[in-house]
């Protein structure tokens, strides 16, 4: 793994784990090629020792090193208040677990909370079989990740009454899952984590504490051979919990790019597409004097971050926030309103170091005050620029107050290639007491066989699938899981033999082209998955263990589902 920054500074990634909160919980998103790890403490894609978001899976080939969140605004009472993280090399700003009363906030509960709830959605499939036909399923326990889900909180400690999603099936407001109670997920499998900035104060920056506390929902899609398999979404909500009224806040996606190799890298953005992004800077991921491990050799892929649903602005402030040429429509978003990079030293334009600083990076400006400007390195011009390195994205001019400038990027700039890291920022906003807001990214791969830009123009048009993906979901909202408990008043497919101990023949009319069969096992895992094309489809199950599995098939708008007995 590289080093963060210079030896003066800190010598490697090994002791840096020693400056974070000493408890923290970690796990990995596996659904699909993509392994993306999220910690407690909301930090993305890293567990302080190791990078965690390989492309392809399990190759030890990353794209992202480091991910976080930046938020920074004004109280009433113009006070800055901001909370940010990069690699908590002197302190934290966001802490494991909900907001609650002062008093409260302990070693006990830090560890309480040090802990991400990972989920399939074919273990919630299970259990809501379970639920409906008990008798399907003999010996069925509750597995862990559902009697566990953080559903409720204690209000005794002054925690809210509920946390993470859930699934309500009796409307007591009260997660049981006794009762049928679920949680309830985005995805194929999620990964579910709550944080705060409240429970110290904010060493890592030195910005005044919001009172902010944050779900985060990392998920993934398992959709092998397509451009889903290998994006990654995250939903976050945001909760003020305080009495206090925030307004011009900005909200920043934080990461550290390395595109396998760290120090031959460009970073960019796509203003039309709500993009920033990282690519190679030279042809060869990791040629020439630079390491070789884990590299990505030719053609290397380029690693882009969507803004999905950025905060709501004020209401009538009269800005075009989502740049569509009409102020205070109905429903209107900030959009990606700024991107701005920096290095990896301690100049102007270079690392962070007082609340300040982070929020002048927020805010389009640099350290000492100055604004970033068109062209070169974005330091020192003369037209201002909301974004670097936009290459033709941009032809109204929308990040140079709607005056159209040449293309800009990395290589018209004649950058060295190198270590890059960058910040994407949606705003300004307000945030008014107990008021809670929704925000959505997208982390989109994208790989091309004729260099870095046809990587770049790849992870485009995935891009673009993903937004057309995104707006057939529900944003912000959990949808209960697609099996209801109505879908079981349905056809029930014909198994023989049954029990079995080889080879299975499953009878069914398919009245789509797209019919899906699939198998679980008893703790929810898929152990098999096909399409179905003809009323008979023989099935092995020769190299399963002997137990229990039921079998589920969804044809359009019906469903059928069947026990199977494995000799």
């Amino acid at each position: 793994m590289k080093k963060i920054l210079p030896a003066l500074f800190f010598l490697s990634a090994l002791p840096l784990a020693a400056q974070v909160s000493p408890t923290w919980g970690n796990d990995v998103l596996d659904i699909n090629s993509v392994r993306a790890g999220v910690n407690s403490n909301g930090d993305l894609f890293w567990n302080y020792i190791n990078p965690q978001f390989q492309v392809p899976a399990d190759s030890m080939t990353t794209t992202i090193i480091a991910g976080a969140l930046w938020i920074g605004g004004l109280d009433t009472m113009n006070q800055l208040h901001l909370a940010a993280q990069t690699y908590r090399q002197t302190g934290n700003d966001f802490f494991n677990g909900p907001v609650m009363n002062s008093a409260n906030y302990s070693t006990a509960n830090d560890i309480a909370w040090a802990h991400v709830w990972k989920i399939n959605k074919s273990t919630i499939d299970t259990f809501l079989m379970h639920f409906v036909n008990p008798a399907l399923f003999p010996g069925y326990t509750i597995p862990a990740s559902i009697m566990n889900w953080p559903g409720n909180g204690d209000v005794n400690q002054g925690q809210a009454p509920q946390l993470a999603p859930f699934v309500d099936m009796n409307s007591d407001g009260y997660y049981d899952p006794n009762a049928g109670d679920y949680p309830c997920i985005k995805g194929d499998q999620s990964i579910f984590f709550i944080f705060n900035d409240d429970r110290s104060n904010h060493t890592e920056t030195g910005g005044a504490k919001f009172g902010i506390e944050l779900h985060g929902m990392l998920y993934g899609y398992k959709a092998p051979g397509t451009w889903l398999d290998s994006v990654v979404f995250v939903n976050y909500r945001l909760f003020n919990r305080t009495a206090n009224d925030y307004n011009n806040l900005d909200l920043g996606s934080w990461a550290d790019f390395d595109i396998g190799f760290a120090g031959d890298d460009y970073i960019g953005c796509d203003v039309a597409r709500n993009i920033y992004y990282g690519y190679n800077g030279d042809a060869d991921d990791g040629s020439g004097p630079a390491p070789t491990t884990y590299t990505y050799g030719a053609n290397p892929p380029a690693q882009g971050v969507v803004f999905l649903r950025g905060p709501e602005p004020s209401l009538n402030d009269g800005i075009d926030n989502d740049h569509d040429g009409q102020t205070d429509e109905a429903n209107e978003l900030c959009a990606f309103n700024r991107f701005i990079y920096y290095n990896n030293d301690f100049s102007a334009t270079g690392n962070p170091a007082t609340s300040w600083d982070y929020y002048k990076y927020m805010s389009g400006r640099w350290k000492d005050s100055s604004l970033v400007t068109y062209g070169g390195n974005g330091y020192g011009g003369t037209t201002p620029a909301a974004f670097m390195f936009p290459g033709n994205t941009d032809p109204a001019g929308i990040g140079t107050n709607y005056t159209p400038q040449p293309a800009w990027d990395e290589y018209t700039a004649g950058n060295s290639p190198g270590d890059r890291r960058g910040l994407g920022v949606s705003g300004p906003f307000p945030l008014p007491a107990h008021k809670e807001m929704c925000i959505d990214f997208a982390y989109v791969f994208g790989r091309g066989l004729n260099g870095p830009l046809s990587s770049v123009a790849v992870m485009q048009n995935n891009s673009d699938s993903a937004v057309a993906f995104y707006n057939t979901t529900t944003p912000c909202l959990c949808v209960p899981n697609p099996l209801a408990v109505h879908e079981y008043h349905s056809i029930t497919p014909q198994v023989y033999p049954n029990p079995s101990d080889g080879n299975v023949t499953v009878f069914w009319q398919p009245q789509t082209p797209g019919a899906k069969l699939e198998l679980y096992d008893m703790t929810g895992n898929v152990v098999l998955a096909m399409t179905i094309n003809h009323a008979q489809t023989e099935i092995s199950m020769e190299d399963l263990a002997t137990g229990i599995y039921l079998l589920r098939i969804t044809d359009g708008n019906k469903s059928g589902t069947a026990k199977i007995i494995k000799e």
